[in-house]
């Protein structure tokens, strides 16, 4: 009987196969009896053979393992969770508690003497203020002395009007020997505003003729003006350096 398919000559020396995969033990392929089959002689020398074959199946086992786990590593296997490490902790800045300034009392300006009042205040008779080097204050105005002013030797004022002169006290302030009726001019308005420049007559201490004056020295004189005998006497007097509207002092009348 001619061997199974695929099966090698029985007198090849090799050792006969097992049954194929899925066919019953001692048939071949095709209904062909297989070798090793029931009452079949057992092959010969098969003992030895058998243990080398088991021991190569064990090697070829370790070694595929080894190799299925070297795979897996590169692969990116599941690695031992590794120790966790502690987070770094960072301290939490500390602000310094805010020191209670100290608190300074406030000081009381220290008590002076009144300045004089600056130029271009409404200022009562009597009142210091400064203008350029001066210090002055106007008072004690004198009202209708034309009599006396005429009999001085003065002319008789225009029409509807009459003399009246006022008293300038004055304080050189600065480091030169100064003319007052040079350095500071006066006016009068009245309650319309209407402006009344000084008169050519000669009023009784007249500042024209008041000699200079040195520095830090103080003298009195005065203005003379002419003035409608209507007048209410409830108008301005302005003295300041004369051409500077900024260095005049007003003095009220009421």
């Amino acid at each position: 009987m001619q061997p199974g398919y695929g099966q090698p000559h029985p007198q090849s020396g090799q050792p006969p196969q097992q049954p194929g995969f899925g066919a019953p033990p001692g048939q071949g392929p095709y209904g062909q009896a297989g070798y090793g089959g029931p009452g079949g002689p057992p092959p010969s020398g098969s003992s030895n053979k058998t243990v080398i074959a088991i021991v190569a199946v064990v090697v070829g086992i370790v070694v595929i393992g080894g190799l299925i786990f070297g795979i897996s590593q590169i692969m990116g296997g599941d690695d031992p969770d590794p120790t966790p490490t502690a987070e770094p902790t960072t301290a939490e800045p500390t602000t310094a508690e805010p020191t209670e300034e100290p608190t300074q009392e406030p000081t009381e300006d220290p008590t002076t003497d009144p300045e004089p009042t600056s130029s271009g205040d409404l200022l009562a008779l009597g009142d210091e203020a400064t203008v350029g080097v001066w210090t002055v204050s106007v008072h004690d105005p004198v009202w209708d002395e034309t009599e006396e002013i005429v009999a001085d030797g003065s002319d008789d004022p225009p029409a509807g009007t009459q003399y009246v002169y006022i008293y300038a006290t004055v304080t050189n302030n600065s480091d030169e020997t100064l003319e007052v009726f040079d350095e500071l001019q006066m006016a009068y308005f009245d309650i319309d505003q209407q402006q009344y420049d000084g008169s050519q007559a000669v009023a009784p201490d007249d500042a024209f003729f008041l000699d200079p004056v040195d520095p830090g020295e103080q003298v009195s004189g005065t203005y003379i003006f002419e003035v409608p005998t209507s007048d209410g006497q409830d108008g301005v007097f302005a003295i300041g350096v004369p051409n500077d509207a900024n260095e005049v002092a007003y003095y009220a009348l009421n």
